[in-house]
């Protein structure tokens, strides 16, 4: 209950500073990275509309990420993940159109794999503490059923 009290605190301290929608869900994120031991499921820190999460690494060009995506999306070259491997882009898609994208900085929680979607309902991760950097935190899915 009190994390989830200093979520709403953080949104709405996000939201009255005039904060992107982008950064509301970065914070809200990192927040649950850190504060989570176990199961964390995205849904639950990202809200609004989308039914697929793609998760894509750093260096992949914007044709790999149309084709992951399934579709053209025009943001995949603006999102400069040829130039940015500090950064994970985190991609949620509703009916085969990108509802939100945010390039979510590594110290803040970590990705590892290749390229990979999933559904609202698989986007369940399992918050790794790193044993050889006490201040890094894994994502590992918990659900091997990907797009």
């Amino acid at each position: 209950m009190q994390r989830l009290k200093r979520i709403i605190t953080l949104s709405l301290l996000l939201a009255g500073c005039g904060a992107s929608r982008d950064d509301v869900i970065e914070a809200q994120l990192a927040q649950a990275i850190q504060t989570t031991g176990g199961e964390l499921r995205l849904a639950r820190y990202v809200r609004g509309e989308w039914d697929r999460f793609c998760k894509v690494n750093a260096g992949t060009t914007p044709a790999s990420i149309d084709s992951l995506l399934g579709f053209p999306w025009p943001g995949a070259k603006r999102a400069g993940m040829t130039d940015n491997d500090n950064a994970t882009l985190l991609i949620f898609i509703r009916n085969d159109v990108v509802a939100e994208d945010v390039l979510f900085p590594r110290d803040k929680g970590r990705f590892p794999g290749g390229n990979y979607c999933m559904t609202r309902e698989t986007a369940r991760f399992q918050v790794v503490q790193d044993t050889t950097d006490p201040g890094a935190r894994d994502l590992i899915p918990i659900d091997s059923t990907r797009m």
